[in-house]
């Protein structure tokens, strides 16, 4: 589960409602981009914006929103060094922000760094963007002042993110999908800091499902991005993540069970270092087509009776009629839990199932003993080989 986040719309309204009176870009300005009477920015012949350090967060904030805003096609890139802002940013389709070697600072601690607007359902709110490298730090991060995301993203197809460093605590979020389609994470480091909870399962990385419990910022904007939608074709590659819980595609039984139903599909993990130091490595909450290769996920709960110590935990909570179809890979990995190393199965009585499930070559650690470290029912089919077990002797993360 996550918590009820207090970010709603007054959160990130200011990035939509920055003073366009305060903004100017012409040519008659030598190809900058002018705010409040400085020079914000270089707009070469291509359009492309190179954003220029006022020292001052709010006319950077104010020329950044500019940079990203609408859905014209462009590149903006942020000068190296410290590149303070105080609004969150919302940004706009078809863009490529460039932030190598750059620390980004939100100077508000209860604003995100980057959002977008929720406009479209079907996933049309925002396509296109990418976010290439960069520091991402939201002030105060260590004293959990905030329980907002640090990187949000609703009702969007096509978001990479490539060697973004992303820092987060304990109550919150450093990259968070809400019905999101064909997204990658590629190469990015998810830090969380602060201390932990002993029983806290908030999340580095969410793949959520957008309800008015999950997702009060989109719910806020109206009934129509609440209605149980998922995410799809999410691929994490080579990444660095740790949290409470790492990795989670999230569901919710809230409203009745309204929604208990409704799966993510084809999520992908490969090449990753996943740590939940107070729950799950990676938790597959209502996924169906996953493929877990080559990584290395731990959990370092302690509490052998609660799944939350499980290394990979896949679980379905409702019943999904065409799950025959999908396959469900876990292969290569070494898994470290305390209860199991891999769960997959369905919630007792929700009459849920899996399609194939294939378990191949992994080196599986439980605390248990080496006789759990696979628990695995629920599944039409489930294929089984070359694992190795071993007890696992739990250190401390």
């Amino acid at each position: 589960m996550k918590m009820l986040k207090k970010a709603l719309c007054a959160v990130f309204a200011g990035a939509v409602m920055l003073s366009a009176a305060a903004v100017t870009a012409s040519a008659g300005s030598s190809g900058y981009l002018t705010v409040n009477g400085k020079r914000a920015a270089k707009i070469s012949s291509a359009g492309t914006y190179t954003m220029i350090n006022t020292g001052d967060p709010s006319t950077n904030a104010a020329a950044l929103q500019k940079a990203l805003s609408g859905n014209s096609k462009r590149k903006v890139v942020l000068p190296k060094g410290t590149y303070r802002i105080d609004k969150g940013i919302t940004v706009g389709s078809n863009k490529t922000l460039v932030a190598t070697g750059v620390k980004v600072i939100q100077t508000d601690p209860q604003r995100q760094l980057i959002n977008n607007a929720c406009t479209k359902v079907n996933y049309g709110s925002l396509s296109n963007v990418s976010i290439e490298g960069g520091t991402w730090y939201i002030s105060g991060n260590e004293k959990m002042l905030r329980d907002t995301s640090t990187i949000r993203f609703n009702h969007a197809n096509n978001i990479k993110l490539r060697n973004c460093t992303i820092y987060t605590n304990f109550r919150s979020h450093g990259v968070e999908f809400i019905a999101c389609r064909n997204v990658g994470m590629y190469k990015c480091k998810v830090i969380t800091k602060g201390t932990a909870p002993k029983d806290c399962i908030e999340e580095a990385v969410q793949i959520d499902v957008a309800t008015a419990k999950t997702a009060p910022t989109c719910a806020s904007v109206g009934d129509k991005f609440v209605k149980g939608q998922t995410c799809e074709n999410i691929r994490l590659e080579g990444c660095i993540i740790s949290g409470g819980r790492a990795v989670c595609c999230n569901k919710t039984d809230t409203e009745n069970n309204k929604y208990s139903a409704k799966m993510h599909r084809n999520i992908t993990v490969v090449g990753c270092t996943l740590k939940g130091l107070t729950a799950e490595g990676l938790v597959l909450h209502n996924v169906h087509g996953f493929t877990v290769k080559n990584n290395t996920i731990i959990s370092y709960c302690k509490n052998k009776e609660k799944l939350y110590s499980c290394g990979i935990n896949a679980m379905v909570f409702g019943k999904f009629g065409d799950y025959g179809k999908y396959k469900n890979v876990i292969s290569g990995n070494t898994v470290k839990g305390t209860r199991f190393a891999v769960s997959v199965g369905s919630r007792s009585g929700a009459g849920g199932k899996y399609g194939t499930v294939t378990v191949t070559g992994n080196k599986l650690y439980c605390t248990r003993g080496k006789n759990y470290v696979l628990h695995v029912t629920d599944v039409s089919k489930y294929v089984h080989k070359g694992n190795s077990a071993y007890k696992w002797a739990k250190s401390r993360h």
